[in-house]
């Protein structure tokens, strides 16, 4: 574990390696989660392939491969790998919102119902009830069974009758994410921790074997539950996240081979990752973001609770008692009565803000103002996903196959990587 730690200390720098959006979006989650910026970005880079639609990239010079990726997180007891474990969920469970949102809209397109004898002429409401795209505990067959192009993710009905067919797909999002807090079972159903019984006993070597085809083509080359299309050549494939987290004793002794089978080489397609973990209440390290301000506006409960009735709605008040800001002009700007950025003014703790007032209408007077208060704080509050170019995504994915395995001191052969993605200047 230190010899690894070095190689991550002496080979990685977020400043230096991460474009600046990256950087903006990960370091509240480093803050948030006390860990160290390479797991962090590790584990949400492994969540990707999952958000990314079935999406593939032209890594090598072949024909574009599907993304798949198995990230497993190392640290020791107690310190706080799980808080990862709930970052990746949460960008799951948004990607469930989306998945229901487009079920939705294919509801409302859904053609009205051929007339019959019992058909009233209204248009019954078809109903979509969504699977969720990730798991957190399943039998392989149940991972298998997700992991095909052709799996079930939506049931539509109208009624009391089941729809399918081109304009009711069984699927819509082909992509597939196993969020594993402890991952020990999902290594034991491969073989990977020792001689088991039950599944990760004699079908281990085969979960292992479909799982190396699954990671290198996306799509599943044995059936389960269902006649489908599976390993086909013109069929659809998904792309995989699986992203889990264990401790030293049991990842190291998988890694030198010291326990389990390894006939299938599985665990070479795996990324290990480790940083280090901050405690609880350790100073969080100084983010060099470019300052970001909220302005809100003034309730007559904050008003009362700050000891600022007196300035609420009364631009005369506070032109005569508090000090423009002295970077701004005096005169006053278009739909502002006074500056724009507004009057010093504190807080009954001593912080720093600022007040100012807007016109409610264009050229209206001090008479109808709206007060705006602004928050101190050094975060930007909005979406930093917002105008973000997504292909530089792959990007990322592409880099962690390179840099991920480097930094571990797992050198990666064969011809040069090449990226068809790139990030928008």
């Amino acid at each position: 574990m230190q010899g690894a730690q070095k190689v991550v200390d002496d080979s990685f720098s977020p400043v230096d390696h991460l474009p600046r959006s990256i950087y903006q979006f990960l370091a509240p989650i480093a803050d948030s989660t006390c860990q160290g910026m390479f797991s962090c970005l590790c584990v949400v880079a492994g969540a990707l392939p999952a958000l990314c639609n079935g999406a593939s990239v032209q890594l090598w010079s072949q024909k574009p491969t599907p993304l798949a990726c198995v990230m497993i997180q190392v640290a020791p007891p107690q310190k706080g790998k799980s808080r990862l474990w709930q970052v990746v969920e949460e960008m799951l469970d948004t990607c469930d919102d989306v998945v229901s949102e487009m079920a939705q809209q294919v509801a409302d397109r859904a053609p009205p119902p051929e007339r019959d004898a019992n058909h009233d002429g209204g248009k019954p409401q078809v109903k979509a009830t969504v699977k969720s795209i990730s798991l957190q505990s399943f039998t392989f067959t149940e991972f298998f069974f997700r992991c095909s192009a052709e799996y079930p993710q939506v049931e539509w009905t109208r009624g009391d009758k089941k729809l399918g067919g081109q304009s009711f797909p069984a699927r819509l999002w082909y992509g597939a994410a196993f969020n594993l807090d402890e991952a020990y079972e999902f290594l034991d159903g491969l073989g990977l921790l020792g001689v088991t019984k039950g599944e990760g006993g004699k079908n281990a070597a085969l979960n292992a074997s479909a799982l190396n085809g699954l990671v290198q083509s996306g799509k599943m080359k044995r059936g389960a539950r269902a006649s489908t299309t599976y390993g086909t050549s013109r069929g659809k494939h998904v792309s995989l996240s699986v992203v889990g987290n264990g401790h030293p004793s049991k990842i190291i002794a998988m890694e030198r081979q010291l326990q389990g089978t390894h006939t299938a080489a599985c665990k070479e397609r795996f990324l290990v990752c480790l940083d280090h973990a901050a405690p609880r209440h350790a100073p969080v390290a100084y983010a060099p973001l470019q300052d970001a301000w909220t302005w809100l506006p003034l309730t007559s409960h904050q008003a009362f609770v700050f000891s600022w009735q007196k300035y609420l709605n009364n631009p005369s008040c506070a032109k005569r008692e508090l000090q423009p800001q002295a970077s701004q002009a005096s005169a006053a700007e278009d739909g502002f009565i006074g500056p724009a950025e507004g009057y010093l003014i504190s807080f009954p703790d001593g912080v720093e803000s600022r007040i100012r007032y807007v016109a409610r209408a264009p050229g209206g007077g001090e008479e109808d103002v709206r007060t705006e208060f602004r928050i101190s704080s050094r975060w930007n509050l909005a979406d930093p996903t917002d105008g973000f170019d997504y292909k530089g995504y792959l990007y990322l994915f592409g880099v962690l196959l390179m840099s991920g395995s480097y930094y571990l001191g797992v050198y990666m052969r064969g011809p040069r990587l090449e990226y068809t993605a790139k990030w928008r200047s």
